[in-house]
This record gives structure tokens, C-alpha cells and sequence, in this order.
């Protein structure tokens, strides 16, 4: 548990079962988590532009794999929007290479994981996401 602090994710992913089962990951490892789920970088766009920056999460994470607007070109406009730039961003994909890491890395993400293939490792991925959070409120003043 965060301690009664909380922070929200922000997770885009066309595929509703992986959205389903990263959320029963959060849900097991830490009720102190918002996750809202989006089907594509526009919807998340559309979401950013609506809230104010009280509201911003304390991570996004995107599939790399998505139809439309691919996930580097939603990085790009997030990296490059003064209002997104500071919230991290981490790419996630059933593969992953150090070549299309360090790229992304390159580009602003906080870093490029690979999808788990069963319940344990995708708990281990939310873990790594929920810690990411935490460390960013930490560095709130």
C-alpha cells in the first residue's frame, strides 16, 4: 500500500483483455492506484485536454503495438506538449529489444518493458509501474 497516498495511471491500450488484466494486477497489489484506461492516444489526449494539471497522473503508460496513432507519435506529442512533458511515460510490448528501448528512451520514456505472459509477471510489471508513481510523488514538493 502507498500509506494513504495515492496516484493514478494512466493506461492506453486497444486490446480490452490486457486492459482487463493489468487492472486485476493493480487492483491485487495496491487499492491506492487510479487507473484509467484508454483505447487510443487520441482518447488520451482528448482526457488530458480536459482536466487541469491538479489531475495529471503520475504515469502513462502505452502499448507500443496500437492501431492509429502509433505509440511513438503519441510519446512525441506528449514530450513535446509543455503541459505533458514532466509525466512519465513508459512504452510497454510482448517484445522488446535494447535497440527500440534505448530509441524510445531517446525520444522521453521513462523506459520500455516487455508484457508479461502470465498473471505473475504481469503483477511484477504493475509493481514496477506503482513503484515509478510513488518514487514521482516523492518528488513532488
Amino acid at each position: 500500500m502507498t500509506n494513504g497516498i495515492s496516484f493514478s495511471i494512466l493506461l492506453v491500450d486497444d486490446d480490452a483483455e490486457d486492459r482487463q488484466i493489468i487492472d486485476e494486477a493493480f487492483v491485487e497489489i495496491d487499492n491506492a492506484c487510479d487507473i484509467k484506461k484508454f483505447v487510443s492516444g487520441t482518447d488520451l489526449l482528448s482526457y488530458l485536454e480536459k482536466i487541469g494539471p491538479e489531475l495529471y497522473p503520475t504515469l502513462i503508460v502505452i502499448d507500443y503495438n496500437m492501431p492509429g496513432l502509433s505509440a511513438t507519435e503519441l510519446l512525441g506529442i506528449l514530450k513535446q506538449n509543455e503541459a505533458y512533458k514532466d509525466i512519465p511515460v513508459v512504452i510497454y510490448s510482448s517484445h522488446t529489444t535494447p535497440s527500440k528501448k534505448a530509441e524510445l528512451q531517446a525520444l522521453g520514456a521513462y523506459d520500455f518493458v516487455e508484457k508479461g505472459d502470465t498473471m505473475k509477471a504481469i503483477i511484477e510489471m504493475a509493481k514496477r509501474f506503482t513503484a515509478l508513481s510513488k518514487e514521482k510523488i516523492s518528488d513532488m514538493p
